[in-house]
């Protein structure tokens, strides 16, 4: 699998750089203009980072077959997440945690896409978008951005969307307890992979997820603040922080136009699937709202973090979806 990284620099219209990597199939051409099939977008969940998707990808490539040639797939990263953080670190220290909500965040993901990265016209392409939890969440506000980016479907996996309620409020102050309190530095990537492989969060990641957390979702401490086992290492922290991360949270539990904008989707041209993984408990608020109704709602047998603890059963799920669900618009015609 061929990979390359992008830097978009919107400014003025967006703060910070927005950042991408570009996955390819192994082909004799790299000369995407020459190639008919889908370019994935890939939206990731909160405190990951844009290579989380990377097993997912590489096995859909794998996979790939009859209707739905998969020529690319894009995954792009928050501006404060990855290595997002570390080059836009000089910028996020006069953005203090908390001043964003799901609609910068999806202005951030527009100005990539819209903003040819590396020369590629992204809106030239067959577009579909996969996005998982808070991807998923912010989706809607993405799809609404105008000018309207020319989606040929979007596929939400897991989002907690739903209007303001006391379950929502209930997980929201759970998650934020957890990102405060979660260790945030390492004195080596040693005791990271020691402490991630031992912990009930990332204990059930594969042993690729872990590795790809610790070489992307972790930076070199800016300043030295453990004892370190060597002369000469330093140690890492969290490149989202603790404080940004709970922030998320916190405007996932107090915005109010999510669902909203979910609503309006599903009366749009544009096709919309969703897909609930086991325990979601938030699917009766999405899969119908006000007597709409998305084009089609699905149920897998999986964790919430699918991307990182299952990403084999992932991409099977994806490109079966690809091809039986998103091969044609039947399921939309049928709706209407």
């Amino acid at each position: 699998m061929n990979q390359e990284s992008f830097v978009v620099d919107p400014r003025p219209a967006f703060p910070c750089f927005v950042s991408a990597i570009r996955y390819t199939p192994v082909r004799k051409s790299t000369d995407i203009s020459r190639q008919r099939g889908l370019s994935l977008i890939l939206l990731h969940a909160i405190g990951l980072h844009k290579e989380t998707w990377q097993p997912v990808v590489e096995r859909m490539f794998d996979e790939a077959s009859g209707e739905q040639n998969i020529c690319e797939a894009w995954s792009i990263e928050y501006p404060d997440h990855g290595q997002s953080a570390v080059i836009n670190d000089e910028i996020l220290s006069s953005i203090p945690p908390g001043s964003w909500g799901p609609q910068n965040y999806a202005d951030a993901i527009y100005s990539l896409i819209t903003g040819m990265p590396g020369g590629h016209d992204l809106l030239q392409r067959d577009l579909v978008l996969v996005s998982h939890s808070f991807g998923a969440y912010i989706s809607p506000f993405l799809l609404q951005a105008k000018p309207r980016i020319p989606f040929r479907s979007a596929i939400l996996i897991d989002s907690y969307l739903c209007p303001p309620n006391k379950k929502r409020d209930t997980k929201g102050s759970g998650h934020i307890a957890f990102a405060l309190n979660r260790v945030a530095s390492w004195a080596n990537r040693a005791a990271a992979a020691r402490h991630l492989a031992r912990h009930p969060f990332t204990k059930p990641w594969t042993l690729a997820s872990r590795d790809l957390f610790i070489r992307y979702g972790l930076r070199q401490l800016k300043i030295t603040q453990l004892p370190l086992a060597d002369a000469g290492e330093q140690g890492l922290e969290l490149t989202c922080t603790r404080e940004r991360e709970a922030a998320m949270y916190h405007a996932g539990i107090t915005d109010t136009e999510g669902i909203k904008k979910l609503e309006q989707l599903f009366s749009s041209a544009l096709p919309i699937h969703l897909i609930f993984c086991k325990d979601n408990g938030f699917e009766n608020y999405q899969m119908e709202i006000n007597g709409k109704r998305p084009t089609s709602s699905h149920f897998v047998d999986m964790p919430h973090l699918c991307v990182q603890i299952c990403p084999a059963d992932t991409a099977k799920m994806l490109v079966k979806f690809l091809n039986d669900v998103c091969s044609s618009t039947g399921a939309y015609q049928a709706r209407l």
